[in-house]
């Protein structure tokens, strides 16, 4: 008796055929970011997402699964799709070595680095970017070399090493082609990002509004998002409130219209921290609440790392002692799990004087100590006032102690 209808003996070669047809079908111009939610794009999103995931695996389909997977790739950053995107790149990244598109490959590493660097994949991200940019530099690429460099910058950066980041960023912007106005914006933004760490508020303005005056003369919302998100942080910096809270806004704006979840949620940190500064401590605690919902979500381990010591300095504000405590003790494992030792370093400063401020005086002086530690070998100017902060905490401390 039989059961259903026999399997074609061409079934492979039907199904290939089908795929084809499905992925030609789907390199149709994008959803438009204005109109996402209501045309049904997270369906069709997901329904691509099953396609290319097929389609990565025939080696005789590599071309159009690799102009779906570019074409992919935006969509599903924007909407926090991060864990698909990532299985995506790595299935691209063994096809296009299976097939020898070394271009594509390399391309692939840098996109899968900048990713992975946020969960804190460090040392696999420097790997995929340094093999990058020597395969482009072999093959006198300069706009994917500036790509592959602004990468090592934001890597250099996340581990506190701020004076090669700066190194890495010059050098992208004198490889970069004049035409390459989006990759330019990424190396004034590394630079205003370094200034910020060292604190220079004057300089980070000037590199940010530099990254937003290039970014406006493109389309990309994200892009414009960003750079309004940043002139608002410097001005932040530079107790220009006001303008800081519109410059926040604007970004907020254009990331609602694109409905980049992530990039949202980084603004809502950086207006939590203006209410910070402000000491308006409750707005602060509801900004970073909302933002940490996509940072869990996502596992970005360097912005929870800087959320969590912020949110502990609004709790400490309040009075919020215990609180304050576990939101630093967060923050110093995720600066740990990344590997600065400057920013593990302040954080233990921060719950050093969360101890004092309760009369645990030993508590104190040896999360001081631990910060000094975490300090050791560290020559930079910031890291140098930081010691010294550190080292004028613990003299207090010990004195308390008698």
């Amino acid at each position: 008796m039989a059961l259903g209808n026999p399997v074609p003996s061409d079934y492979p070669a039907l199904f290939r055929n089908y795929l084809k047809r499905a992925t030609r079908s789907a390199l149709q111009p994008p959803i438009p970011q204005d109109t996402f939610p209501q045309t049904g794009g997270y369906e069709r999103t997901s329904q691509l997402i099953h396609t290319l995931t097929y389609a990565l695996q025939s080696p005789d389909m590599w071309m159009e699964a690799r102009d779906l997977l570019f074409s992919l790739s935006d969509t599903l950053e924007r909407t926090a799709r991060h864990s698909d995107l990532i299985g995506l790149l790595e299935a691209g990244l063994r096809q296009s070595e299976a097939v020898a598109d070394l271009d594509t490959h390399a391309l692939l590493q840098i996109r899968l680095a900048l990713l992975i660097l946020a969960q804190a994949e460090s040392d696999r991200a420097y790997a995929l970017l340094h093999a990058a940019y020597h395969y482009f530099t072999g093959h006198h690429n300069a706009l994917h070399q500036g790509e592959a460099l602004n990468g090592l910058a934001r890597w250099a950066i996340q581990r506190g090493e701020l004076s090669e980041a700066t190194t890495f960023t010059e050098k992208a912007l004198a490889l970069l082609p004049a035409d390459a106005m989006n990759e330019a914006g990424i190396s004034h933004r590394l630079l205003g990002a370094i200034a910020v760490d060292r604190l220079a508020w004057e300089d980070a303005h000037t590199s940010y509004q530099q990254s937003l005056h290039l970014w406006q003369r493109g389309n990309n919302l994200r892009f414009i998002g960003s750079g309004w998100a940043n002139v608002g942080s410097a001005l932040r910096g530079l107790k220009r409130y006001d303008e800081a809270i519109a410059a926040f806004h604007e970004g907020i704006r254009r990331f609602e219209t694109a409905q980049d979840l992530v990039n949202r949620a980084m603004v809502q940190m950086n207006l939590g921290n203006l209410h910070l500064q402000r000491h308006h401590y409750q707005a602060a605690i509801e900004q970073y609440h909302a933002a940490e919902t996509v940072f869990r979500q996502l596992n970005r381990i360097s912005d929870l790392a800087r959320l969590y010591n912020n949110w502990g300095m609004a709790y400490d504000g309040l009075a919020w002692r215990e609180q304050a405590i576990r939101a630093y003790e967060q923050s110093i494992g995720y600066w740990d799990t990344l590997q600065n030792s400057r920013m593990k370093a302040n954080a233990q400063d921060n719950l050093g004087l969360v101890f004092f401020a309760m009369g645990r005086y030993a508590e104190s002086a040896a999360t001081y100590r631990k910060g000094l530690a975490a300090l050791d070998g560290l020559e930079g100017s910031a890291d140098s006032t930081l010691r010294a902060l550190l080292l004028e905490h613990l003299a207090e401390a010990e004195r308390r102690l008698g």
